[in-house]
C-alpha cells in the first residue's frame, strides 16, 4: 500500500548479473555499503565469512532478513560489527523474487527491524535445471583467484502432480591473496616511492638512540 516497496521479479535477477544474494542487494540504492558488510569492504577484517545487508546504513542487527515470511537466524560466527543474516547462505537458485520493504517496521516485527525488511520469495512451481560457473582471478598471479558454482534442479507438476521438488546446491572458495606476494606491500621499505616505514624498536634488533627517535 503506501509502504515504499521495491520488488525484483526473477527477470530482475537474471538480468542483474549477480551470482548470489549479496551481490543482488548492493544494486538495491536503499541497502546502503556504508553499513553492511561485503567482501569488497571488508578487507582485512574478521567477519567469518558473513557478509549482511544495511538497509538505510543501519546496520545488519537493524535490517530483517526474511525467507517466504519466516525470520532466519544471524550468523553463528558473526562479530561486533558483522551482526545480522548472512546473505550468501541463500540459496541463490531458488530465488523467485525478493520484497524488499524501505521503511522502518520495528512496531511489527522488532527492533531488528528499524532499517527496514528484505524478503525472500523461493520457487514453488520449478521444473527443470539450471547451474553456472564462475572462474575470477587478480591481474597479477599469487593467489586470490575465486571459483564458484550453482546448480539447480525441480520436477513435479503441483496442478497434476499436486507435488513440486527443488534442489539448489552452490559452492565457493576464495583463495587467499597475502600481503607478501605483492612488491608494493611486502616490504615497508620503498625509498622509490619515499615510503620508510621500519623502526628501531622492532625485529630483527633494539636500538637505543638516547631518545632523539628511531633510526632509519
Amino acid at each position: 500500500g503506501a509502504l515504499p516497496v521495491t520488488v525484483l521479479t526473477r527477470k530482475d535477477i537474471d538480468a542483474s548479473g549477480a551470482t548470489n544474494s549479496m551481490e543482488l542487494l548492493q544494486m538495491v540504492s536503499a541497502n546502503n555499503s556504508a553499513g553492511n558488510v561485503s567482501l569488497g569492504n571488508v578487507i582485512g577484517a574478521t567477519t567469518f565469512s558473513n557478509q549482511t545487508a544495511s538497509l538505510r546504513g543501519l546496520g545488519g542487527g537493524r535490517t530483517l532478513i526474511l525467507i517466504n515470511g519466516k525470520r532466519l537466524t544471524t550468523s553463528a560466527g558473526a562479530v561486533t560489527g558483522a551482526e545480522g543474516v548472512n546473505l550468501t547462505s541463500i540459496p541463490f537458485e531458488a530465488i523467485e523474487r525478493v520484497e524488499i520493504l524501505k521503511d522502518g517496521a520495528s512496531a511489527i516485527y522488532g527492533s531488528d527491524a528499524i532499517g527496514g525488511v528484505i524478503n525472500f520469495i523461493t520457487r514453488t512451481d520449478y521444473r527443470g535445471a539450471e547451474g553456472t560457473v564462475q572462474y575470477g582471478a587478480p591481474t597479477r598471479s599469487g593467489g586470490g583467484e575465486q571459483y564458484v558454482a550453482s546448480g539447480a534442479v525441480g520436477f513435479g507438476d503441483l496442478s497434476k502432480d499436486r507435488y513440486n521438488a527443488f534442489f539448489s546446491l552452490s559452492y565457493t572458495e576464495q583463495k587467499p591473496l597475502d600481503q607478501r606476494d605483492r612488491d608494493f606491500s611486502k616490504t615497508s621499505y620503498l625509498p622509490q616511492i619515499g615510503l620508510f616505514g621500519i623502526s628501531g624498536n622492532t625485529f630483527p634488533a633494539y636500538i637505543n638512540t638516547g631518545g632523539i627517535g628511531s633510526p632509519t
